[in-house]
């Protein structure tokens, strides 16, 4: 038997497919829908929905997005990274936060046992360049 995908699944994987391939506005879409269906399960859709909306002119929207996302599930090291990432690398001066972007990397780090330098890797050179530690 073929087991034929919900309505909800579809437009997560959809949202997924069109932020790996860079198509923002598809992304955007995808993800808008499914969180009209699925207004009460926030973990899922916040995967795709932060990282798409810098790409849209909506970083401010996308810190607020992870923050939330964090009050929910504190330790996850995934909205960590992307939050770490956005704070290190926003375009708009007023979201740019090193200090922060450190925080939330190290706690990311230290959830997952990344091994070795903390240091390695583009978003944790990102954190630390922004926090002026080179």
């Amino acid at each position: 038997m073929i087991m034929q995908p919900t309505v909800k699944e579809a437009y997560w994987a959809m949202g997924r497919l069109f932020s790996q391939r860079e198509k923002w506005v598809g992304a955007e879409k995808a993800i808008s829908q499914l969180l009209r269906i699925e207004r009460d399960d926030f973990n899922r859709p916040i995967w795709v929905w932060p990282p798409a909306l810098p790409h849209l002119g909506r970083t401010g929207r996308s810190v607020i997005q992870l923050k939330e996302a964090l009050r929910t599930c504190p330790d996850a090291p995934g909205y960590m990274n992307n939050l770490a990432w956005t704070l290190a690398t926003s375009g708009e001066a007023e979201l740019r936060d090193g200090a922060q972007a450190v925080k939330y990397a190290e706690q990311a780090c230290e959830l997952t046992h990344y091994p070795g330098d903390r240091s390695d890797g583009p978003r944790w050179r990102a954190a630390y360049a922004e926090a002026g530690r080179f």
